[in-house]
């Protein structure tokens, strides 16, 4: 398996770039709507922030999409993210993943690591 990424600093980069990747419509319609209020969060609490693609790819001498996700990178500029904050982040988004949803629970624990 074999995993690849990609970041995009814009939701157009974002849309633009998961077409060119082949993705489905439902698919990057998806991601956005997920994505976008963390991204947009992150900045409005001062935090450079970028979408990032992640895919797994089985490759026995085709390239298959195994699975893909999708996620904000938050850049602290080298100061620590305020608990509250990364609580913020991770709950903005209408429809919480099971991730976000961890990441609000244990906020505390994830950045002392």
């Amino acid at each position: 398996m074999i995993t690849k990424e990609f970041v995009f600093n814009t939701d157009v980069e974002l849309v633009k770039g998961m077409k060119e990747l082949g993705m489905v419509y439902e698919d990057i319609l998806y991601t956005l709507k997920h994505e976008k209020p963390h991204l947009d969060k992150a900045r409005e609490l001062g935090y450079e922030a970028k979408y990032r693609i992640k895919f797994e790819i089985e490759n026995d001498g085709l390239e298959v999409v195994v699975a893909y996700s999708g996620h904000v990178d938050i850049n602290c500029n080298g100061k620590d993210i305020n608990p509250k904050h990364l609580r913020e982040i991770a709950l903005a988004t209408p429809n919480p993943s099971h991730r976000d949803l961890l990441i609000s629970e244990f906020a505390e624990e994830i950045l002392k690591k």
